[in-house]
């Protein structure tokens, strides 16, 4: 993965995170700023509103705090993927609960329409997002590896197909390689071409 794209999802990642941090927040203040108002079942869940309400804001805060201080990207991507598909499912407008959607504009005092409008942009932002860079990445990682081989060591070098006829150093030996594709033959694995 190049410097540049790499850049691009890291951004992304922790701009997901910030986004699902800011929303565990703003459940847990509407939660405890409303606790004493009439609260509606969630039939998914099969719990009160107001523990459901609870238990997103916490899997939003483990996922934000993965996002901001975890390693692995792939992880994070696809752990934003899932919550976001599990968020836009919870706040569908076929069954979203009005009850946790009017605690939040009680807490904030805005209405339930711009909070409900509020949350489908981070959600479509949070799920379009990873879903693209996902994709992307799986585009990227399927990308044709070739192999050389140090003249000088005989050590095996993998790279991919964008990056022949540049100049290397050997990792073992450290003599300068230029790594260029050879023609195969048929009874080469198409995979794996060798230089």
């Amino acid at each position: 993965m190049r410097t540049t794209e790499l850049k691009r999802v890291i951004v992304f990642v922790r701009s997901a995170g910030v986004l699902l941090l800011g929303l565990s927040v703003m459940s847990a203040t509407a939660n405890c700023t409303t606790y004493g108002s009439l609260q509606p079942y969630d039939p998914v869940l099969v719990m009160p509103v107001h523990y459901s309400s609870w238990l997103i804001s916490a899997l939003e805060w483990v996922v934000a705090m993965v996002c901001l201080f975890g390693k692995r990207i792939s992880f994070k991507l696809g752990l934003v993927f899932w919550v976001a598909a599990h968020l836009t499912y919870w706040y569908a407008p076929g069954r979203i609960i009005t009850g946790s959607l009017d605690n939040i504009g009680e807490a904030f005092g805005v209405s339930t329409h711009f909070v409900g409008i509020g949350l489908w942009i981070a959600c479509a932002y949070l799920l379009g997002g990873s879903c693209t860079l996902l994709f992307w990445q799986y585009l990227n990682n399927r990308e044709e590896r070739w192999e050389c081989k140090c003249a000088n060591c005989g050590a095996t070098i993998a790279f991919r197909q964008q990056s022949a006829r540049e100049t290397i150093e050997c990792p073992k030996c450290e003599t300068a390689i230029l790594l260029e594709p050879q023609p195969f033959s048929t009874n080469d694995a198409v995979s794996e071409r060798t230089c």
